[in-house]
């Protein structure tokens, strides 16, 4: 978790913008990846003591036991990582989990995805 980059609004809105080229949306993937990947694979005392740090930094999930916190975080985190590499994936099927997370906005996803109904 330590060598993550600082979330950014602007990044998130640039990339929807399409002013973010692959490149740099495969960077910042490997930086979302690696987050989900600290979370899921926490297990020495340091790494444990990080994620908690986390998420009692998270209103949203600080009041919850920490493994179910950790599992709100984890599936946030794969969802996330999931839904900025997944439209540059432009052969394969519509991954019907990303689209029925309790994780998504309704308003952006009916601002910005454009479904090909005949594919599903």
């Amino acid at each position: 978790m330590e060598a993550s980059e600082p979330y950014s609004p602007g990044r998130t809105q640039r990339g929807l913008a399409g002013e973010i080229d692959d490149e740099e949306l495969n960077r910042l993937n490997r930086y979302a990846e690696a987050e989900a990947f600290a979370i899921d694979y926490a297990e020495t005392p340091e790494e444990l003591a990080e994620l908690r740090a986390l998420i009692d930094s998270i209103n949203e999930i600080n009041h919850f036991p920490f493994e179910l916190a950790r599992k709100t975080l984890l599936r946030a985190a794969y969802f996330a990582e999931g839904a900025m590499i997944y439209p540059t994936f432009k052969r394969l099927p519509w991954n019907r989990s990303l689209f029925t997370s309790n994780l998504l906005c309704a308003e952006l996803l009916r601002a910005h995805v454009f479904p090909d109904f005949g594919r599903i």
